[in-house]
């Protein structure tokens, strides 16, 4: 077989492996030094129906590929000296997600979110809780759980900021956050449970994030491995000098 012909053979496998790509689970956790710390903050949302939005800034994100990746689940925690261990079935949660290309928050939830969004949560799911609070002085596991057992956010950091939008949250024990520099968060005011607007506050909840992304098959890679073992040989044999008959 002529070198070209090997070439092209390798190429087409290479090429249809290259298609059959494989999904991994990659967790981001924001802030990531707080991925097994308590942060320096708490909040408490309360028993009304609480509304907050958070924003991301894209740079929390930078262990995504190239494009971004399939965003399926947000985890919060209980705060390791206020929190509470807490199982329960729960529905009328809203979660929104957004882009947010804006320079600040607005107290006004309505212009914080702009342009595509995303019911990430409707109300009518229905999700589990678990507090994952392991007693006073010791880091919660994260385990106030939102997410959807099919689609997701489609997010890719370079496009913009992440904002996350949450109505109707109801919940008897602290949540664990930590201190900012600026506006991250926008929280109902307990004295006007159902204004359009609400309170900047420069403090954040620790949050995971579960994304799927693609990751390369392993017949891809075995395939890679042939076709540079291929080429090499192709190569070396064109150099070697042929038998001449004496």
């Amino acid at each position: 077989m002529k070198i070209t012909s090997r070439l092209l053979v390798i190429i087409s496998i290479l090429t249809s492996e290259r298609q059959a790509l494989t999904a991994a689970l990659l967790p981001i956790y924001s802030p990531p030094e707080l991925s097994f710390e308590d942060g320096n903050g708490r909040v408490f949302p309360g028993t009304i129906n609480v509304h907050f939005q958070q924003l991301y800034d894209s740079s929390s994100f930078l262990g995504l590929p190239s494009g971004g990746g399939l965003l399926r689940e947000v985890w919060f925690r209980a705060d390791e000296n206020f929190g509470q261990r807490w199982f329960s079935q729960f529905s009328g949660v809203q979660v929104k997600m957004s882009l947010f290309s804006g320079s600040s928050l607005s107290p006004v939830f309505a212009n914080n979110l702009l342009g595509d969004v995303d019911t990430f949560q409707k109300k009518e799911d229905s999700n589990f809780i678990y507090s994952g609070w392991n007693g006073s002085g010791r880091v919660a596991d994260f385990g106030l759980f939102f997410g959807t057992s099919a689609g997701g956010f489609q997010y890719d950091p370079t496009k913009g900021n992440l904002l996350l939008d949450i109505t109707g949250l109801d919940l008897p024990f602290a949540l664990d956050s930590y201190k900012t520099e600026r506006s991250t968060s926008v929280w109902q005011d307990p004295l006007a449970p159902f204004a359009s607007t609400g309170i900047l506050k420069s403090e954040s909840l620790a949050t995971l994030f579960t994304f799927i992304v693609p990751e390369p098959s392993p017949l891809l890679l075995i395939g890679g491995a042939l076709g540079l073992f291929l080429v090499c040989r192709v190569a070396n044999s064109q150099t070697k000098e042929p038998n001449v008959t004496v």
